[in-house]
């Protein structure tokens, strides 16, 4: 009998020490950073990057075709198209999409599902385009209106 309340006492006590351990692996996101999120290059594809100033970060970043990036001191995607980099971290990209001729890529929230998405979409004709107002949130996701989750 005494050898079964051991047993007992040492089971319960292995059952405590791994739920108090439980909580050290669990994925707590951090504390956003001070200036919040910003769209940034990361291993070659749009994504986005924490800002620890309060006034605001500066990536410097020329977008191209299908999410990806370049610094925006690279003088081109890649390929055969050149480019010319924006202010405002867009780029002037020659090339065409559909038969149209696309004159930039610029970053930009694309939808799946609820769920949006920092990529790069096209601007084809006309005087260039902004790519639309959103914020940019934590690991690559952004909102077209608001605040982050």
């Amino acid at each position: 009998m005494a050898q079964r309340l051991l047993l007992l006492a040492c089971g319960a006590a292995a059952l405590l020490g791994v739920a108090c351990l439980d909580a050290l692996y669990e994925d707590v996101n951090p504390p956003d950073p001070a200036g919040g999120w910003v769209v940034c290059c990361q291993f070659g594809r749009v994504g986005t990057c924490p800002c620890d100033s309060v006034s605001g970060c500066s990536q410097e970043l020329r977008a191209c075709a299908g999410g990806s990036c370049v610094s925006s001191s690279a003088g081109s995607c890649g390929g055969a198209d050149g480019g010319a980099p924006h202010l405002d971290g867009g780029s002037v990209d020659a090339g065409t999409d559909a038969g149209m001729p696309i004159e930039a890529y610029v970053p930009c929230c694309r939808m799946d599902g609820g769920t949006g998405f920092v990529g790069t979409c096209p601007c084809a004709g006309g005087s260039g385009c902004d790519g639309g107002a959103f914020t940019a949130c934590r690991q690559g996701t952004c909102v077209l209106g608001g605040a982050c989750p």
